[in-house]
């Protein structure tokens, strides 16, 4: 008695708080596993950043100026046949421009590449958001 002196951590957790299941477990497995561990995390945070810079791409950009448009133009901007200014027309209209037959089908397509971009960015604020909560709680 008295050849080895005992080292205690005055941080030691509860008992109840070790994963006892794990106190088999090698410092080589440990390391593979926590390994793994980061490169999925570093994995998930790039292709989150991937899926960001592909909606930001989408982003469509526009010349509209001062133009007003009303409902009543309709007529008009379609005669012109021109792209940009049927999509200022669509985005001045807005998401009611999809309750109205008349609108919807002129509008439908310019809205939803306006609007993916964000939608995007939500669905990935999203995703990275659920993960990073799984991982809370995993790790």
């Amino acid at each position: 008695m008295g050849k080895h002196l005992l080292k205690v951590d005055k941080d030691v957790d509860e008992p109840s708080n070790i994963k006892w299941e794990n106190q088999d477990v090698s410092n080589c497995e440990f390391f593979v596993r926590k390994f793994i561990s980061y490169l999925l995390i570093a994995l998930i945070l790039v292709l989150s950043v991937l899926f960001l810079l592909a909606a930001n791409s989408l982003t469509v950009t526009n010349n509209c100026g001062d133009t007003k448009y009303t409902e009543d133009s309709l007529t008009g901007v379609l005669a012109t046949k021109d792209k940009n200014i049927i999509q200022c027309f669509c985005l001045q209209m807005g998401l009611d421009a999809l309750k109205k037959d008349d609108l919807k089908e002129v509008c439908e397509e310019y809205l939803l590449d306006s609007y993916m971009p964000f939608i995007m960015n939500f669905f990935a604020a999203f995703v990275i958001n659920f993960v990073n909560n799984i991982l809370n709680f995993v790790l």
